[in-house]
């Protein structure tokens, strides 16, 4: 009779069925995150002191949004024409 150890090791090295993983590839690191953050940031500080500082979090806030969203879509463009020329 085998033991718990012997059969969770044969349950783990058994791979019949499973399909290899496709490659993948992340995105390259960016600043935009951090932008949107301190927008967020110097909103929250503008709610307590002012509108003016407000309005700049709000515009760093829209331009890291919108500069995270351009650096993805060119990452997803530059994906595609990749697997286009294979």
């Amino acid at each position: 009779m085998k033991n718990g150890s012997e059969k969770e090791s044969n349950r783990n090295t058994d791979h019949s069925g499973w399909l290899a993983p496709l490659p993948e590839t992340l995105p390259k690191p960016t600043v935009w995150p951090a932008v949107m953050a301190m927008g967020v940031w110097f909103l929250a500080w503008g709610i307590l002191t002012s509108w003016l500082i407000s309005a700049a979090g709000f515009s760093l806030f829209s331009a890291g949004c919108a500069g995270w969203i351009a650096e993805l879509r060119k990452g997803q463009m530059t994906k595609k024409q990749e697997s286009s020329k294979k």
